[in-house]
């Protein structure tokens, strides 16, 4: 089967959208199918490339940042692709076309869906959702909300990647089903085969975008606060993520005198990036909102307990006092008490990331056979 997927953002540019996508292609690509990610076009990357058995086609707008995007760059991406599958849609003879998000790439589904009858489906991943909290996201969905509406109704199949979304999703269109697709996890490349540990002090690890969205405000002060309990253990915190936030979060981090016990690291590779995952000792995800974030279930394969804001998403697969600790939503006090807990007893981090361990193995994306081949991959 020919399946054209359509993203603004692809590996190395975005966040855990463009991962997710990158790691479906390359199971469906295994499976057989012929794929072609079409994506944005994106400085010193190639404007084409064959890749773990498919194709990416850089052609559509144009992407400055590998890790921020820009609402002007998600602009030019949608007039790119009503000309670019203007001319070229009818030579691409998909068997489906997947869209990851709704705005712009869903857009372009229905656009090809009108003009050659191509099916398309749309994959659902948090910040395109009305009521879903995206920052100014969140007012352009209330915005478009009516041509997002549109563009679910004629989609032949909207999948989102968690229970949560669905049910957020269900709030703007109840009459058609939506399709749960859980994000999955490389776990031969993430694991806890290599973990090393510091016995003197306890590295807490946050990985993601630097936005409003990440609850970051809070993490630094519940640093502060866990500063004045004359813990037992010393500990420090690595921030790993990039984005507009960083600024303030760095000014902030100085007013509260925690610089000591903080690094803002800035984005790293994928291979970088798993040595940090095995010589921490904890996670953290303050979200204010999420999808299902790959970056919780990296963490988890890597052997690690999370702490974690009580939010729908966290708790969809996140299990009290089992897989880690979830706080009431910007408590810094809170946040700070399940720290000084996890800091001091390596019994129960040792526990928990074994629960984790295990838990995590039914995300594998080599057991992902019984959502794709049944839903997603068609025959």
């Amino acid at each position: 089967m020919k399946i054209v997927i359509i993203n603004h953002e692809f590996p190395p540019a975005g966040g855990g959208a463009a991962s997710a996508c990158e790691r479906m292609a390359t199971y469906l690509a295994a499976l057989g199918h012929e794929l072609e990610i079409i994506t944005s076009k994106v400085a010193g990357q190639a404007q084409q490339e064959y890749k773990n058995k498919y194709l990416i086609k850089r052609v559509l707008g144009y992407r400055h940042n590998l890790h921020t995007g820009k609402i002007w760059e998600v602009l030019l991406f949608v007039i790119h692709g009503f000309i670019y599958f203007t001319l070229w849609g009818r030579k691409q003879r998909p068997d489906v076309v997947y869209t990851f998000f709704t705005l712009p790439a869903g857009m372009l589904g229905l656009a090809l869906k009108i003009m050659y009858r191509y099916p398309y489906y749309v994959f659902l991943r948090g910040i395109d959702v009305p009521g879903f909290y995206g920052g100014k996201f969140s007012v352009l969905n209330k915005i478009f909300k009516p041509l997002i509406r549109y563009i679910w109704i004629h989609s032949d199949t909207i999948v989102a990647n968690s229970q949560y979304l669905q049910r957020l999703a269900y709030n703007t269109l109840r009459s058609k089903p939506i399709v749960v697709i859980p994000n999955s996890v490389d776990t031969r490349f993430f694991s806890a085969s290599k973990r090393t540990e510091d016995k003197t002090t306890v590295k807490i690890l946050f990985v993601g975008r630097l936005n409003k969205q990440k609850g970051l405000d809070c993490l630094l002060e519940a640093i502060a606060k866990l500063i004045k309990m004359h813990l037992r253990k010393d500990f420090f915190v690595e921030i790993i993520g990039d984005g507009r936030q960083r600024p303030d979060l760095t000014r902030k981090s100085e007013s509260l005198r925690i610089m000591n016990k903080v690094t803002f690291v800035g984005w790293l590779d994928k291979i970088r990036l798993l040595a940090h995952y095995q010589s921490a000792d904890i996670f953290i995800s303050p979200s204010l909102d999420e999808g299902m974030p790959n970056v919780i279930m990296e963490a988890m394969a890597c052997g690690l307990p999370i702490i974690a804001s009580d939010i729908p998403a966290h708790k969809e697969f996140i299990t009290q006092d089992i897989h880690g600790v979830l706080v009431p939503l910007n408590d810094s006090g809170a946040l700070a008490r399940a720290f000084k807990m996890l800091i001091e007893d390596e019994r129960l981090r040792r526990r928990m990331g074994q629960e984790n361990l295990d838990y995590i193995a039914q995300y594998s994306i080599f057991n992902m056979e019984r959502f794709f081949s049944k839903v997603i991959a068609p025959t």
